[in-house]
């Protein structure tokens, strides 16, 4: 992920120096990253790196808008891609999934929400 992590770093960098111009990588597009990166370093044996708390509130957020039908999910069951029983049961357990994460979170305050959402998802 070094290397990666160097590259989005060049890019903010390159788009500008003051706070106006800035180009900064999205955050749903670092989640994205840091899960390639974890799967990359588990393919290797090596340890997970940790999600950031900005990245662990964004996978919170993204659930509670799955559980409203809301988000990805929510878009997804509308799209005709997506309307066959296989592609709905997928979405459900997508959307169970996330009713668990956030149950188990419910009581917990947000410096250990990396407790579920920073959890290996392999395991």
């Amino acid at each position: 992920m070094g290397s990666l992590e160097r590259r989005l770093e060049k890019l903010e960098a390159r788009a500008g120096k003051d706070a106006a111009s800035r180009w900064e990588v999205p955050i749903e597009t670092r989640v994205y990253l840091a899960r390639v990166a974890r799967c990359q370093a588990r393919a290797e044996g090596k340890e997970l790196p940790p999600y950031t708390h900005e990245e662990i509130e964004e996978m919170r957020r993204s659930d509670t808008e799955s559980v409203e039908g809301r988000g990805v999910v929510g878009w997804l069951r509308e799209s005709t891609g997506w309307q066959s029983l296989e592609a709905q049961q997928a979405l459900d357990e997508w959307e169970q999934d996330a009713r668990k994460r956030l149950e188990r979170a419910k009581d917990l305050p947000p410096e250990r929400w990396g407790e579920v959402w920073g959890v290996d998802e392999e395991g």
